[in-house]
């Protein structure tokens, strides 16, 4: 065990959060036990917010979210607090490690056993394909690819490919689309440009850009917030292609 520290924060709740390798040996009802390597330097327990903490905080501190369903059939995930009680649902656990907040994998303790609400994941950077990597929470998947591992590729003799996000990827607060690849659609005059586009949820096309030889590439999102679709479009009646080795948001 690498330390411990009475919950505190917005929401006044006092478990023990345990830190460390090994679970505690003698864990009350409503303690917390994170799986981390780093010592554990201060704790917030928040009743109102979820995703990943935004804000800047000393390595080693833990935040503790809430966002599950209260109802009499999920009570086993709620820790009742006195001096009042306060019903917490806990869903997502974070520490500072190397200056970014990391998703730990973590628990709460009911009823003699401790119970996973929270999942090792990195926050996320901003890539939408990279690898094989399709960061389906992101994209939900990507479409229209022949293959998806290592890059999103494609081949078609004659028509149109097009190889997209299957949901829209929020762009608020990036500035630049960018893409590694190359693409053609080519009819009998010779090979051109492939395209990459950007589409709103209505349909409506909102930036594009061609694009043809092996290299990386940038669109302008600046101007866009909310939800969009990434396509990458091949066209032509003479072969054509899309090779696409990573996406990602800056």
């Amino acid at each position: 065990m690498i330390g411990k520290t009475n919950g505190g924060g917005k929401d006044r709740l006092r478990p023990t959060i345990y830190g460390g390798t090994t679970p505690p040996s003698n864990p009350k009802n409503g303690d917390f036990y994170l799986y981390t390597g780093t010592a554990i330097s201060g704790t917030e327990l928040n009743g109102f917010m979820s995703g990943f903490p935004t804000w800047t905080m000393p390595e080693g501190f833990v935040y503790i979210g809430s966002g599950g369903t209260y109802s009499d059939s999920s009570y086993v995930n709620l820790i009742n607090v006195r001096n009042g009680v306060h019903n917490f649902c806990p869903c997502c656990c974070y520490q500072v490690e190397g200056g970014k907040w990391y998703r730990k994998d973590a628990f709460v303790y009911r009823n003699g056993a401790w119970l996973k609400f929270s999942t090792w994941a990195q926050q996320w950077d901003g890539t939408l394909f990279y690898n094989g990597n399709q960061y389906t929470d992101i994209t939900g998947g990507w479409t229209g690819a022949n293959s998806y591992s290592p890059n999103l590729s494609a081949t078609l003799y004659s028509g149109t490919i097009t190889i997209s996000t299957a949901s829209a990827v929020d762009l608020s607060g990036f500035s630049t689309l960018k893409f590694m690849g190359s693409g053609n659609g080519a009819n009998s005059g010779g090979a051109y440009s492939a395209k990459c586009k950007i589409f709103n949820e209505s349909g409506g096309e909102v930036a594009s850009l061609d694009f043809q030889n092996n290299g990386t590439y940038a669109v302008s999102v600046a101007a866009l917030s909310g939800k969009h679709y990434v396509r990458f479009i091949a066209q032509g009646s003479r072969g054509n292609n899309l090779n696409i080795s990573k996406v990602w948001l800056e």
